[in-house]
């Protein structure tokens, strides 16, 4: 994972379809279920940070339907 901010198109060619756990909008952890994503970034000893988030990162060229 980057230290870098990654725009949605980043995210997309490299996390397309996986759900990503984000601190300071630069991906740490991911996974294919939000269940492996929130256990990688436990791993990683950063679950109990305030700044963390997680996100869905759609395929693109996908349909997203709210």
């Amino acid at each position: 994972m980057g230290s870098a901010k990654m725009s949605l198109s980043h995210l997309q060619a490299n996390y397309a379809g996986q759900y990503v756990a984000l601190l300071d909008d630069r991906p740490i952890a991911s996974g294919r279920t939000f269940r492996d994503a929130l256990r990688a970034a436990e791993r990683k000893g950063i679950i109990e940070r305030e700044e963390l988030s997680f996100r869905y990162v759609h395929p693109r060229r996908g349909i997203c339907v709210y």
